[in-house]
């Protein structure tokens, strides 16, 4: 409604040649038509903004709408099972571990007021009085194996002295590049090669 209300009357916000001749978006060197995040990003406008927004919730709703239909006496029962390759415990029907984390949504209501609103799925996820959710973490168990076995005098450096985000350190050491510099794409791909 807020984004029908920015532009003058509704339309069609999952087509993207719609969005696209709304915000006159020209056609790429391959004679298409992009509304992906990054271009939208680069677009000075409210109605642009709130279409990334608008996007990112209709995401995570859909990644946990399937989830209502599980629900019995009030209470959510996954299902989960160790035969992965790594051993690990996955979950599915559902996927708790693919929870969407809480976000922060910016946004200026119709009077051109700032707005912000911390969006949190995590927390429906609750137990019942007096018993606890645990989460636990391998803290990359495959890449301290390889730094024993392979004693990469790096690699044993950075394990040894680091309580902090391993991946932040070593993707700051192949970029050679401070750690407060690293950026969230370079640590994904950092995780992604090691």
């Amino acid at each position: 409604e807020h984004i029908y209300k920015l532009h003058g009357h509704p339309f069609n916000l999952t087509n993207h040649a719609v969005v696209a001749k709304i915000l006159k978006i020209d056609k790429n060197s391959e004679k298409k038509v992009s509304t992906t995040k990054n271009v939208l990003a680069k677009i000075k406008s409210p109605i642009a903004e709130s279409i990334m927004i608008y996007r990112t919730l209709a995401k995570t709703i859909s990644n946990i709408q399937p989830m209502t239909k599980i629900v019995a006496n009030g209470r959510l029962f996954g299902t989960s099972f160790s035969l992965t390759q790594t051993g690990r415990i996955s979950m599915h029907d559902p996927n708790l571990q693919n929870v969407t984390k809480d976000f922060i949504v910016n946004y200026n209501d119709i009077h051109g007021n700032a707005k912000e609103e911390i969006v949190s799925f995590r927390s429906a996820f609750q137990c019942k009085p007096g018993k606890v959710l645990i989460s636990a973490d391998f803290c990359q168990l495959e890449l301290r194996i390889l730094t024993h076995l392979c004693k990469d005098p790096s690699l044993t450096d950075i394990m040894k002295n680091s309580n902090d985000d391993i991946f932040r350190k070593i993707a700051a050491k192949w970029n050679k590049i401070d750690e407060s510099r690293v950026t969230a794409e370079q640590r994904h791909q950092t995780k992604s090669l090691c």
